[in-house]
């Protein structure tokens, strides 16, 4: 109050902008419909699951979740210190640092998403037997298609974090709120057939696949220098790759040792070994690993 009147530069003045509003509203009413058809979707699989199965199904599906929530929000806080740089790059207009960011965040993501599945998808019915008294049935590959659902959607938050930069947000949100309320008939359709509750589990990673699939190509489209090409040979396909290979070891392994607590303790060492080395050379490119081996050399220098 002190500065408008004493200062002339300070007053006020109010004037509607209709142009900046409406981008405004577009944005938070698509982004608001994105979200709302989500928790639509997840609340009335439970219905579903319920009237098909009763209660007990419930319960096994929230002890799912509730691992499966455990272990995404370690990545999810990882992924979100990559938002406010994409924003500040992409609003500076450099696009190249915006591409290198949303590879360098995938990249973390897929590969730290691995490091803490892999192994409990490997031994979740041993750590579900050494956390519960009685397991519930189904929830060992309820829990296991979640985890899978987990490795799916680490590389889609770079693609939602750069599109969100660009304001253009309609076909992104649109796509996936329309596929979550899809996603309802599809469940329905899914336990009239099969009358099994795991299979319905199935629809979270296919369509978050398909989410994930069409970002990457409106990625292509909205951001100068992002290549499709690029992100699936350099940061995609490697990261899949060494998923079934660190799994396809870690299933060796449990066939020769015959002691589950061992062969827990072996699995978990393997596949760290496993993704850390793989990721290291096939996933990482020439200028971080070389940042890697500095910063390496420093910490042994300075023992």
């Amino acid at each position: 109050t002190y500065c408008v009147y004493k200062f002339q530069e300070s007053h006020l003045k109010w004037k509607w902008n209709k142009a900046l509003a409406m981008k405004m509203l577009s944005f938070s009413g698509w982004s608001l419909y994105a979200n709302a058809n989500d928790t639509i979707c997840k609340q009335s699989i439970n219905i579903i699951l319920n009237r098909f199965f009763g209660t007990a199904i419930n319960a096994a599906a929230g002890l799912a979740l509730q691992v499966q929530a455990i272990l995404y929000g370690f990545i999810g806080n990882i992924s979100m210190a990559f938002n406010p740089q994409i924003v500040k790059e992409y609003a500076m207009g450099n696009y190249k640092r915006v591409n290198d960011l949303i590879c360098m965040g995938a990249k973390l993501s897929s590969t730290l998403t691995l490091i803490v599945s892999v192994p409990v998808i490997v031994n979740m019915k041993f750590l579900m037997e050494l956390w519960l008294v009685e397991v519930p049935d189904n929830v060992v590959p309820i829990c296991q298609i979640l985890l899978i659902y987990n490795f799916i959607n680490s590389f889609n938050p770079m693609m939602v974090f750069a599109i969100n930069a660009t304001g253009k947000v309609k076909w992104m949100c649109g796509f996936s709120g329309t596929l979550s309320l899809c996603n309802i008939i599809a469940g329905y359709v899914i336990l009239c057939f099969t009358k099994s509750a795991p299979s319905v589990f199935v629809i979270f990673p296919g369509s978050t696949l398909l989410i994930c699939m069409f970002n990457i190509f409106l990625a292509n489209r909205l951001i100068p220098s992002f290549n499709i090409r690029e992100f699936s040979l350099h940061t995609l396909l490697p990261s899949v790759c060494i998923g079934f290979l660190s799994i396809f070891v870690c299933e060796l392994l449990k066939m020769v040792i015959y002691n589950v607590f061992l062969s827990l303790i072996a699995t978990v060492i393997i596949s760290v070994l496993v993704i850390v080395v793989s990721a290291y050379v096939f996933v990482l490119d020439s200028h971080s690993r070389n940042y890697i081996k500095s910063q390496f050399q420093i910490k042994i220098l300075h023992i």
